[in-house]
């Protein structure tokens, strides 16, 4: 099994802001896009699943 890449992480976090901006969360979209810029521009996989940690933990979501 190869290991997620920072763009499928991204990807995922930007998912959310999907979601978001399906139901008229402005806020909360705008979060979800600016975690997503982050994890794709991370250095390692591990410090984009990092990011979005704190993302989902932001959100009210713990995926530790």
């Amino acid at each position: 099994m190869s290991e997620e890449t920072q763009a499928e992480i991204a990807d995922r976090i930007d998912r959310h802001g999907d979601r978001y901006n399906n139901a008229g969360d402005a806020r909360n979209e705008a979060e979800a896009r600016e975690a997503a810029e982050r994890a794709r521009n991370a250095d390692t996989p591990a410090e984009a699943r990092q990011i979005e940690r704190d993302f989902n933990r932001g959100q009210g979501r713990d995926n530790s």
